[in-house]
C-alpha cells in the first residue's frame, strides 16, 4: 500500500503520512533505503513532524547511506527534547564520520555531552568521542574519551558492529581494524 501510497499522498492527510510512517518501520532493518523515502513522503504529507519523527528520517537517511541528507535534518533548527537532540548529534556526528569529516564529528558530540540529558546518554555521548577518536587513530583521546564513559556508568565501550553500522558504514569499520594498535 505504501508504494502507492507515497506518491499519491495529498498534503495534510495524517492518515496516509501514519500509513507511510508504519510502512517504514516495518522495512527499516530490510530496506533502509525504502524506509527513508517512505518517512520523507509521511513528512512531506503531514509537515506537523515532532522531533521523534525527525530522529526517524535522520537515522533511516543515514542507514540508507544518505549522509547529507541525514545531516541536513538532523541541522534544521527545531525544538526537540534533550534525548531527541542527543540520538541526532549521534546520527549526524556518525555521517559525519563517515564523510571523513572527523573534527566536526567530534565537536558536535562535544556540544551534544554540554546539553545531554540524564543517563545514559551521557555514556553514549562519550562512547561515541572514543570511537570517533579512535577512527582519527588518536589512542590518547579514545582512551581518556572510554574512561570518561566507564565513569558516567557507560561499562566498556562497544566496538561498533557490522549489523549496528549504517550502509557505508563498512569501509570505515575495515579502516578502523587495520589502524587498531597492536
Amino acid at each position: 500500500q505504501a508504494v502507492h501510497l507515497a506518491p499519491a499522498a495529498e498534503p495534510g492527510d495524517v492518515a496516509a503520512a501514519a500509513t507511510l510512517r508504519e510502512a517504514a518501520a516495518a522495512v527499516r532493518g530490510d530496506a533502509p533505503g525504502v524506509a527513508a523515502g517512505w518517512l520523507a513522503a509521511a513528512r512531506r504529507t503531514d509537515p506537523d513532524t515532532g522531533g521523534e519523527r525527525r530522529v526517524e528520517l535522520a537515522e533511516a537517511l543515514s542507514q540508507a547511506g544518505r549522509l547529507d541528507e541525514a545531516l541536513a535534518v538532523a541541522a534544521e533548527p527545531a525544538a526537540t527534547a534533550p534525548e531527541q537532540a542527543a540520538r541526532l548529534a549521534v546520527v549526524a556526528a556518525g555521517a559525519e564520520r563517515l564523510l571523513g569529516r572527523h573534527d566536526a564529528a567530534r565537536e558536535r558530540l562535544e556540544r551534544a555531552l554540554g546539553l545531554a540529558p540524564p543517563a545514559p546518554w551521557p555514556a553514549r555521548l562519550l562512547c561515541e568521542l572514543a570511537l570517533a577518536a579512535y577512527e582519527r587513530g588518536d589512542a590518547g583521546a579514545t582512551a581518556a574519551w572510554a574512561r570518561q564513559a566507564r565513569e558516567r556508568g557507560g561499562g566498556r565501550p562497544r566496538r561498533p558492529r557490522r549489523d549496528r553500522c549504517p550502509a557505508g558504514g563498512e569501509p570505515a569499520l575495515r579502516r578502523a581494524r587495520r589502524r587498531r594498535p597492536a
